[in-house]
């Protein structure tokens, strides 16, 4: 009894399942900013604590960028950095690897 309702299951959550990322892919495309891995832009602040360096780039908008470790840019330089968006209170940062 339990392995035909477990059957039944597994059958209609791939039958709706399938359908449903296909759709829904359709509807992700090579800007999206979730899926960013690259930053290029201006340097136009450089913030530096101990551990921790926040860089904002402006290539649209301003776009903190978070670097673990000191780095050393200039104001006005064009850079390019590799790391993923995340979300931090409330707003957007770029982490860089």
């Amino acid at each position: 009894m339990n392995e035909k309702v477990l059957l039944i299951t597994a059958v209609i959550c791939i039958l709706l399942g399938l359908p449903l990322l296909y759709f829904t892919s359709r509807y992700v495309t090579a800007n999206d900013p979730r899926i960013l891995s690259e930053l290029s832009g201006i340097v136009t602040s450089i913030n530096s604590k101990e551990k921790i360096t926040i860089v904002t780039v402006l290539p649209d908008i301003g776009i903190p960028v978070v670097f673990f470790g000191n780095v050393s840019f200039e104001k006005g330089e064009q850079v390019t950095v590799q790391g993923q968006l995340k979300s931090y209170k409330n707003g957007v940062e770029f982490v860089a690897e």
